[in-house]
């Protein structure tokens, strides 16, 4: 059986890939901005556009992956406090 991502995992993933399109690696050459309105597309950057577009597959890519495998997206830790446990949810 295939190795199936954890949902820590699958957040370093996100946020290095997220840096990445934020450094212009990863672009949707496919996305443009242009609405047909040139009073408005002169101020459009098509590069910014691309950038967030990659990210926006990359995240759904990611949230299908979770699906399909039942990887949740809740991160859980441990607090102990006087001897007693409590299973939390991790606060980003």
């Amino acid at each position: 059986m295939a190795n199936v991502y954890t949902t820590e995992e699958l957040i370093d993933i996100l946020a290095s890939e997220h840096q990445a399109c934020l450094r212009g690696q990863r672009l949707n050459l496919s996305a443009t901005p242009y609405i047909g309105n040139t009073a408005i597309d002169r101020w459009l950057n098509p590069e910014a556009m691309q950038k967030f577009s990659a990210y926006q597959d990359f995240k759904s890519a990611v949230h299908r992956y979770q699906i399909e495998h039942g990887v949740s997206g809740i991160v859980w830790r441990t607090l102990t406090l006087h001897g007693h446990s409590l299973r939390a949810i991790r606060s980003a």
